[in-house]
């Protein structure tokens, strides 16, 4: 009998031990599994981590406080993660996440401090890609990307401000392709450029297995940008209430409301997924772009390099031809919105046609350009053996078109 009672007894010491001792074990074990390297456990992996890559070493530097002060100001929402990478001429790199603090300020921890590198370098942006997957694991991502920049030109083809590749960091400069292959596949549920011409169908195509949608620009960004509606504009960024036309339309209110040319804007919401239609649409004309006179450009003086896409092709294809380019258009830009003018007091123009996408065509007068043109993916897809990007005058073999037979597409369309 007594036998029999110290076994029972030993078994309830033993398992009062387990009961104590589990919970202690199992807190270990979540302690330890902490990924970052100050040992801050994420209790809830966030739905989705906003990075905001800010490459500031240039002209625009005076802007990039601005940004921050409006996200300091920005409620974060539920489940979402605000990261800011940080570059200005007068301090060096700088990883932070901004939180909320528990009096309901917002508070900025540094995640990572640089030493002074090239943030236009793709070295680099790949390095802080790879660092954020690391360090904070969510469930999707998107990226803000503000900076100078041209579209899907070539490192330092012109010198002039608004004219510089993607992101400037001194002299130096980012390519399409190096931004391009930074990035891990399928990483981004979006991709927000704050820069210049990068609505491009160059730059889109080059992207469209990095993220699902596009927030860019036909023209350039007038000064200074987005940041006056992030406080409001960033709760439409979030996994929970993602709406990509709301932030569209909070930022064209912006700037509808300034003065004379800081009024002037063109922005588009590129479906990736969609841009197969267009390629194939294309695939079906038969004649090489000219640079009519007549088609819609979206830069200014003069320099002839971003040429709105569908106006482009309106000189070149037949109707049946036509009618299949804009329906593919219309399925992969889902929201386009532009001011009437754009910048008329310094060089400007009228928008009279706004597909939301523009194009390059090859001229005369840019021989390096038309070269570096060919190495594209956009190219290579649509135009290396059917001719539709070259150089030519002689369009008497095509069905041409004449300015008005064209559909003028505006912000009234959408």
């Amino acid at each position: 009998m007594k036998e029999k009672y110290r076994q029972k007894t030993d078994f309830r010491s033993y398992w009062h031990f387990i009961r104590m001792t589990l919970p202690v074990y199992c807190l270990y074990l979540f302690l330890t599994a902490c990924t970052d390297d100050k040992n801050e456990c994420k209790i809830q992996q966030p739905q989705r981590t906003i990075l905001f890559y800010i490459a500031g070493d240039n002209n625009l530097t005076y802007e990039v406080p601005g940004k921050i002060e409006q996200l300091m100001a920005t409620p974060i929402p539920a489940g979402c993660s605000v990261l800011v990478f940080q570059d200005t001429r007068e301090s060096n790199p700088q990883l932070i996440e901004i939180v909320r603090g528990s009096n309901g300020k917002n508070t900025t921890t540094i995640a990572r401090n640089y030493e002074e590198c090239n943030t236009a370098d793709t070295t680099v942006f790949r390095t802080v890609l790879r660092e954020i997957e690391s360090l904070y694991p969510s469930r999707s991502y998107g990226l803000v990307f503000f900076s100078h920049a041209s579209g899907w030109m070539p490192e330092q083809t012109y010198s002039q401000p608004g004219l510089r590749s993607i992101g400037m960091d001194g002299q130096s400069e980012m390519e399409l392709s190096g931004f391009a292959d930074a990035i891990p596949e399928e990483m981004f549920d979006f991709i927000i450029f704050e820069a210049c011409h990068m609505a491009g169908i160059e730059v889109a195509w080059e992207l469209k297995d990095k993220t699902d949608y596009i927030i860019a620009s036909s023209a350039e960004i007038v000064s200074p940008g987005f940041a006056p509606i992030y406080p409001k504009a960033l709760s439409y960024l979030s996994e929970r209430e993602t709406d990509l036309k709301k932030f569209m339309e909070l930022v064209a209110n912006d700037y509808r409301i300034r003065q004379g040319d800081y009024g002037s804007f063109t922005l588009s919401l590129i479906n990736t997924d969609q841009l197969e239609k267009i390629a194939d649409a294309i695939k079906e004309c038969m004649c090489p772009l000219y640079p009519d006179e007549s088609i819609q450009r979206f830069d200014r003086n003069g320099k002839d390099l971003f040429f709105d896409f569908y106006d482009s092709f309106s000189h070149s294809m037949a109707a049946e031809q036509l009618n299949k380019l804009q329906q593919a258009i219309g399925q992969c830009v889902i929201y386009k919105l532009s001011s009437d003018h754009f910048m008329p007091s310094y060089g400007g123009f009228e928008i009279t046609s706004h597909s939301g996408l523009t194009t390059y065509i090859p001229q005369e007068k840019y021989p390096k350009l038309n070269e570096s043109y060919k190495r594209l993916k956009w190219y290579k897809e649509v135009s290396e053996n059917r001719k539709i990007y070259d150089n030519r005058k002689e369009l008497s073999i095509c069905n041409s078109r004449k300015p008005t037979d064209r559909t003028t597409v505006t912000e009234k369309d959408t």
